[in-house]
């Protein structure tokens, strides 16, 4: 596979590409993020122009044009659709910057210095942080979006020029010169690194969180990488200089953009082949694709073509643009808050532990799963899937289990109820030996048991033991650390002859069901 040389990034640059044809926002637009474009807004970058067109997807218009930084290069928006980021390479001769802009007003907000040749940007799914690829100081900007200022720097990449995350926003990929790199997000550091050999236009990742697709620009090739694994699966031929992929919602078809064969290639991510190849105008870069996946859009120059993805062929053009070269689709209305419909299994341990699959909708980019007010850990499977892992209770009894994402959490309902039940507890007393002293019509017993939780495996610590002799109480311990309780008291020297035996008991807890034992009582001679 071919190298970048400090030559060809000086060509780039001439060209006005440098990092510019990335277009990693592009490739997110998913189901849970956009509405159908014909009901929603086109926000194309011109990097000539330093402005962002707004477009009235609906009648192909335009309808304002934002002043931005120097040489917009590429834009994400958030998961509400209220903010679009901009990123600004200054054509990578100083420092590059990231605009802002308010969609209500469609006016720049805020302004954030990042680093050189600031190509790529991406926001979290969680709306919360945003991920700017700085090729020329190789490293990444991770920026607040409730301060809109750089917190942290990702130093140590080998010239970065796209960035994508999993659908949770706990992984950033970003594609660089020859690899894509694997970031854990809570501590902004790289974890792990996938060769590919090419220079990594465009990263995205299908909704599932399952498979990464990369484009090679130098190899012109799209690759499949199995995120589990964190390796390649497939490697599939695509036009020249691919720049840019978008997938439609489903997942099921990915649009590519070929720069220097003025081409979109269509691909079945299926069987990982080319179907068809769309061409529209001269040196496309950014793509993006309508929620309802019925239309894709590509910029090059002063247009952009819109595909029909029923017949892939292009059925219109817009204009009025001024070296366009990314785009993303704002919603219409703000996205859907998620809805769970089904939990599964409904019921498990007060001890927590129990692998629950939630059902609903709209779980794409969740933030956070509680069960009642409980946190837990999950997994985003899919828009429609998670699997949680139930926290420890602090009582038995029903729960509500909410999602909650940049939209909202899910409103409760009997569909939701997870059903806490007591752990199951064991009690063990052992034998204890007494001697009766003549003339003593009382005599004291020490006695012991130890209480564990039968469902946990672990000693029931902190928990109250009666211990009695027929029907005389002799008296109660709590248990320590290991689950054991000890104390001694008196009890008539008849009621122990009589009984043989003591009796521990466990009236239960919160959490955990009571439990009682038996231990003989042994008189020495």
């Amino acid at each position: 596979m071919g190298r970048h040389t400090h030559d060809q990034r000086r060509r780039w640059g001439a060209l006005g590409l440098g990092a510019t044809v990335v277009a990693a926002a592009l490739s997110v637009v998913t189901a849970s993020a956009a509405q159908a474009a014909t009901t929603g807004t086109l926000y194309v970058a011109n990097q000539r122009a330093n402005t962002v067109s707004v477009v009235d997807a609906a009648t192909g218009t335009i309808t304002a044009t934002v002043p931005v930084g120097s040489s917009p290069s590429d834009e994400s928006i958030t998961p509400d659709g209220t903010r679009v980021y901009v990123a600004n390479t200054a054509n990578g001769i100083v420092n590059g910057t990231v605009s802002v802009i308010d969609t209500a007003t469609n006016t720049v907000t805020a302004t954030i210095g990042v680093g050189r040749n600031s190509g790529g940007i991406e926001v979290n799914p969680d709306g919360q942080s945003v991920y700017v690829t700085n090729a020329s100081s190789n490293s990444v900007s991770v920026i607040s979006t409730a301060t809109n200022t750089v917190t942290a720097t990702i130093p140590g990449l080998n010239f970065p020029l796209s960035v994508t995350y999993n659908p949770t926003g706990a992984l950033a990929y970003v594609g660089d010169l020859d690899a894509v790199r694997v970031i854990d997000t809570t501590t902004n550091t790289v974890t792990a690194t996938i060769p590919i050999g090419g220079s990594i236009s465009a990263v995205t990742v299908n909704p599932a969180g399952t498979l990464l697709y990369a484009t090679d620009r130098d190899d012109n090739t799209l690759v499949v990488i199995n995120t589990a694994t964190n390796t390649v699966s497939a490697t599939i031929p695509v036009g020249s200089f691919p720049s840019a992929v978008a997938l439609t919602p489903s997942a099921g078809t990915a649009y590519v953009t070929n720069l220097s064969s003025s081409s979109v290639s269509v691909i079945n991510t299926a069987t990982n082949t080319v179907t068809a190849t769309v061409p529209v105008g001269s040196f496309p870069t950014g793509v993006a694709v309508s929620a309802d996946g019925s239309t894709a859009y590509t910029t090059h120059g002063t247009t952009a073509s819109v595909i029909d993805t029923t017949t892939n062929t292009v059925t219109g053009t817009l204009s009025g643009f001024q070296t366009a070269d990314a785009i993303v689709i704002r919603p219409s209305t703000a996205p859907p808050a998620p809805t769970v419909t089904a939990v599964s299994p409904t019921t498990g341990p007060a001890a927590g532990g129990t692998t629950v699959t939630i059902t609903g909708t709209d779980f794409t980019g969740a933030t956070a799963v509680h069960f009642g007010a409980t946190s837990a850990t999950f997994t985003v499977n899919s828009d429609s899937s998670i699997t949680a892992t139930a926290p420890a209770a602090t009582t038995t009894g029903p729960v509500d289990v909410t999602v909650t994402t940049p939209s909202g959490t899910s409103t409760t309902s009997p569909a939701d109820r997870y059903t806490y039940t007591a752990d199951t507890t064991k009690l063990t007393a052992g034998p204890i030996l007494f001697s009766v002293v003549p003339g003593h019509l009382f005599l004291t017993l020490n006695l012991s048991a130890t209480l564990t939780d039968t469902t946990t495996g672990l000693p029931a610590a902190g928990q109250t033991i009666t211990f009695t002799v027929g029907s005389t109480t002799v008296c109660t311990a709590t248990t320590n650390a290991g689950g054991v309780a000890t104390c001694h008291g008196p009890c008539p020297v008849l009621q122990a002859l009589l009984a043989g035996h003591y009796k521990a008991t466990f009236a239960g807890s919160a959490t955990l069901a009571p439990a009682s034992a038996r231990g003989n009582l042994i008189q020495l001679h």
